[in-house]
């Protein structure tokens, strides 16, 4: 499997594992990976269900261009991209939009640590 193949299997793996969690509303949040070498970003589709993602659908982005995936990249690359190129150290981000944490915080109830 070459690099490419390896990062958007990466990412289906990961979607589908944080849906089947319930941690991921149906069509909200997204995972991404930045491979340092190429500085492609690798990221899920805008409002696609994660339990039915595929290698494909993967956007991969090259600055503000979109130059792989079959759908189109979540509007919330340049996030990411930002998050990622100010820690050198990570290589992937999710931002997820975990149904009962997002029911907690309208109850406006503390977490208590």
């Amino acid at each position: 499997m070459d690099k490419e193949s390896a990062i958007k299997s990466e990412i289906v793996f990961y979607a589908k594992l944080l849906d089947a969690k319930g941690l991921v509303n149906p069509l909200e949040g997204n995972i991404s990976i930045i491979d340092r070498e190429t500085g492609k970003l690798y990221i899920t589709p805008s409002g696609t269900r994660k339990s039915l993602l595929t290698e494909d659908k993967i956007a991969v982005m090259k600055g503000k261009e979109q130059i792989g995936g079959t759908l189109k990249h979540s509007s919330e690359y340049l996030l990411h991209e930002a998050a990622l190129k100010s820690r050198p150290d990570c290589n992937a981000a999710v931002h997820i939009h975990a149904p009962y944490l997002t029911a907690f915080a309208y109850c406006n109830k503390d977490i208590k640590l």
